[in-house]
């Protein structure tokens, strides 16, 4: 398989992926146990440089900057796609940050999270890492 594809392959999960967690991370299971947390988190106010914010408002823009951050890596692994292998060969640091990137990502939800984001991570991984790898040989 080529780094092109490759890139098209990781792009299409990332955006999968991305819409998935946009969707669902403010999502939670009764069965969990943790509806008077959530209900603590929304309505204790505290401020900060200025602000009122409350844990809810934290969490969610942290979260909404991961689904900001991973449609970024979803366009920019679209692009990569359609760069001639010339301009693929100059963009090594480009392609090899990315991909340890979500090699670092990937650890945090092998460590952190569960099974749904290990799904879309490790392939998305391994698509990053072989296309860096294979732009860089010969034609």
């Amino acid at each position: 398989m080529k780094a092109p594809m490759l890139y098209r392959i990781a792009s299409i999960l990332l955006l999968l992926f991305d819409v998935g967690h946009t969707l669902g991370f403010r999502q939670s299971d009764p069965k969990w146990g943790v509806d008077a947390l959530l209900a603590s988190m929304r309505s204790i106010h505290f401020d900060v440089q200025g602000f009122s914010r409350t844990y809810w408002d934290l969490f969610v823009g942290a979260g909404l900057f991961v689904s900001v951050f991973l449609l970024f890596a979803a366009v920019l692994a679209w692009q990569l796609a359609g760069l001639p292998a010339e301009t693929l060969a100059v963009m090594r640091g480009t392609q090899w940050a990315l991909a340890l990137c979500f090699v670092a990502v990937t650890i945090l939800s092998w460590t952190y999270f569960f099974t749904l984001p290990i799904i879309f991570l490790t392939p998305i991984t391994v698509c990053l890492i072989a296309a860096a790898w294979l732009s860089g040989k010969p034609i």
